[in-house]
Order: C-alpha cells, then sequence, then structure tokens
C-alpha cells in the first residue's frame, strides 16, 4: 500500500472544493448541451487544461438509493456501461477508499483502455448527500492501460422538497484521458457522455436488482437519515464486467486475454 496523504486532511479539501464549485454564480456557466430531462454546463477548469462540466437532472429515487448507485462497489459497475472492473485498494473510516477502475478501449481499440485511481469520499450534504472523488498519482502502473486522471469530481444528491422520493442530483466532472487523445475531442464528447450517464442511472434504480444483495449500505433505509457507524461492508477485491452485458452505442469491447483480463490490442492512444 502507498503512503496517503493524510485522509481526513484530503477528504475535507475535497469536500470543500466541490462545495466551491457547487455555489458558482450561473453566470459562470455556458449551456453545453440539454435535453428535456438533463442539462449540461460547462466553464474553463481551474486545474488543467480543459473544462469543468456541470450536469443537473432529477432522478425517480431517493437520495441514498442513488448514491449507492454511483460511489464505488459493484453496484455501479454493474450498470455504468463505461466502466468494466472495478477494485477497492483500501478502505478507511468515514466512508473513504481508494479505488481502481478501467474503462474499456473504444474504436476496436484503437483508442487504449484507461485506468483510474481515485480517493473516493461520501458525507452528508444538507438533507442529502455528497460523493465526490479525486484521482492519486499511483506510482504502480499497468502496461496495458493509459493512466488517465480525474481532478476533484462529485455528485450531489437531494430530496426535491416538492417530491421528496425523487432526487436532484447534481454533478461536476473535470476528467484528462490523457495519452495521445486531444483534450479537446474529451471536451467534445463529455456532454454526451453525461447525459448518457444519466439515462443508464435512472434505468438502473427502475430495476434495483442489479445492484449485488452483499452490497450494503452505510446510510438508514429510511429516506435522507444521518449514517450508521461502523464500516461498510468490503467489495470484492476483483469484480469484473461480463463484456456481453456492455451496450455496444458507447464502445467496442475489446478482445480479453483470459489469464490477465488484459486487451490483446493496444495502439496506445
Amino acid at each position: 500500500m502507498e503512503a496517503l496523504p493524510d485522509v481526513a486532511v484530503l477528504a475535507t479539501r475535497l469536500k470543500n472544493t466541490l462545495i466551491q464549485y457547487h455555489n458558482l454564480e450561473d453566470e459562470k456557466w455556458r449551456v453545453a448541451k440539454k435535453t428535456k430531462d438533463v442539462t449540461i454546463w460547462r466553464k474553463p477548469s481551474e486545474e488543467f487544461n480543459g473544462y469543468l462540466f456541470k450536469a443537473q437532472g432529477v432522478i425517480d429515487d431517493v437520495a441514498n438509493s442513488v448514491i449507492d448507485h454511483i460511489r464505488p462497489g459493484p453496484c455501479r459497475l454493474d450498470w455504468d456501461s463505461l466502466m468494466v472492473s472495478l477494485d477497492i485498494l483500501e478502505n478507511f473510516e468515514e466512508n473513504c477508499c481508494v479505488m481502481r477502475y478501467t474503462t474499456a478501449g473504444q474504436l476496436w481499440n484503437i483508442i487504449s483502455p484507461r485506468e483510474f485511481v481515485d480517493f473516493s469520499y461520501t458525507v452528508d450534504y444538507k438533507e442529502g448527500l455528497l460523493s465526490c472523488g479525486i484521482s492519486l498519482d499511483w506510482s504502480e502502473k499497468r502496461s496495458e492501460f493509459v493512466r488517465g486522471y480525474n481532478h476533484p469530481c462529485g455528485w450531489f444528491c437531494v430530496p426535491l422538497k416538492e417530491s421528496p422520493s425523487r432526487s436532484l442530483l447534481t454533478g461536476y466532472i473535470q476528467t484528462e484521458l490523457r495519452g495521445m487523445i486531444p483534450q479537446s475531442a474529451v471536451d467534445t464528447a463529455m456532454a454526451s457522455t453525461l447525459i448518457n450517464f444519466y439515462g443508464d442511472l435512472q434505468r438502473a434504480l427502475k430495476k434495483k436488482e442489479t445492484c449485488p444483495n452483499f452490497l450494503k449500505s452505510k446510510w438508514d433505509e429510511e429516506p435522507y437519515a444521518k449514517k450508521k457507524s461502523g464500516a461498510r461492508e468490503t467489495v470484492p477485491s476483483c469484480y469484473q464486467k461480463e463484456a456481453y452485458k456492455i451496450p455496444l452505442r458507447f464502445y467496442v469491447q475489446p478482445f480479453l486475454n483470459e489469464e490477465t483480463c488484459s486487451p490483446t490490442a493496444d495502439l496506445g492512444l
């Protein structure tokens, strides 16, 4: 296990950064894409040479359930069509963990699979929850993946005042895929990717049997209750998505080496 910054300090700094994004004035944002259910805005990031994206839409479920489908675990892996594997490297108290996850190659693997190592933190926010994360400079790298980097990202989920059984989900995303892909290409695709994210999440919540029964929430069953004491159950260390479950509209699943779970081709983009 690599040495980490002080977990409490990192979690607090990350939470405060996301709250700062959440409190930005409306005029700071420019609409990037809008559908009937979801709106995507963007502004230049202060972290890197790309954009900070803001996504917002109403989800037909309570905040606890929505966040349980977003934060690290096999429930997230099961429905998120861009994610192929997820590995919990370290669990901490106060709902913190370090996770490593991978995304599939795209365009017949011309665009290489990506790997991310993120610190994740979930915390109460007003009547709802905030789940946020940031990539770590993890020295261990695997040659079959290009290491991507998530600058401070997160999802605020709060109940609608007029309809407490539904939630307003607001996300902030700023991702570097790195490799040879121009950041401008990533920024162009991000708005559509986020809209698809909302659609996939909404469908997953309508059929909650997709979330494995062994993934227990740290939050009470009653909507918007405060969290329980005690650690969350450990997620299996290597959870691999079956290729046939991945919708082809997002990417073409690369051929995998059955022994290493790694792609057999990589052109390095």
